[in-house]
């Protein structure tokens, strides 16, 4: 079962890649498809019924003690396996007992509790900590951060392919702008270097590589906060 799993987990990656969702709804469906395998005994999905996934669904619930919101995710990604990669279009799950968790009131912070919080942050990650708060990011959104997504005269940065694939501005705290600019001039310092070896190519969504070649090494494509080695994206 190992080789045609794989081959199948193989289809369903072509499969998101041609739909063009998120790396990260890529391993989120693959490690849920995963786990149905595993917990239908390694069981080709084709083998399986509605009632193989339901018992699954309710073992989350059961076992793992999972939110609905968890739930509905293992859904989709198990329905996305049926639907779209073995083209079962009328596979449906009815009568599916949701889980039910008490809805609790979020924590907020205080500003004298996020100055604690920042305080007591690594000297190396304060950049990084203070735009996640002060920009609104999510920690992908980041992480994507490339240096020609940052608008400082406008004081504002452009988050690409954010909740819901969809980009967006954001305003970018003007006390953060020296540090940012900072570390700008370190990019480009390790760029030139990169490129001098060899290396130095970013990758560009949509596959704009190809259509505008050596643009990848240009410094406005290459991220804020690189990596520390040179790695090849997965």
């Amino acid at each position: 079962m190992s080789t045609s799993k794989g081959k199948l987990l193989d289809q369903v990656r072509n499969t998101i890649r041609l739909k063009g969702l998120s790396y990260n709804t890529e391993k989120t469906y693959i490690r849920w498809i995963k786990d149905y395998i595993i917990f239908n005994k390694k069981s080709h999905p084709k083998e399986l019924e509605e009632s193989h996934l339901k018992n699954w669904l309710i073992w989350l619930v059961n076992k793992r003690n999972v939110s609905a919101s968890t739930q509905n995710q293992a859904l989709c990604a198990v329905l996305f396996l049926y639907r779209n990669v073995l083209e079962k279009t009328d596979f449906f799950i009815h009568d599916l007992v949701w889980s039910k968790k008490p809805k609790r009131i979020p924590i907020v912070l205080s500003k004298d509790e996020i100055n604690q919080l920042l305080h007591h942050i690594s000297p190396k990650y304060q950049l990084h900590f203070r735009l996640l708060y002060g920009a609104g990011l999510r920690s992908s959104e980041l992480l994507r951060l490339r240096i020609g997504d940052i608008d400082l005269e406008n004081n504002q940065l452009l988050v690409r392919s954010g909740k819901g694939n969809s980009d967006r501005y954001t305003l970018l705290p003007q006390s953060l702008i020296p540090d940012i600019q900072k570390r700008m001039e370190q990019v480009e310092k390790v760029h030139s270097k990169d490129v001098a070896r060899g290396y130095g190519m970013a990758l560009l969504p949509f596959a704009l590589h190809k259509k505008f070649g050596n643009s990848a090494k240009s410094l406005k494509w290459q991220f804020l906060f690189p990596s520390r080695v040179i790695g090849k994206d997965p």
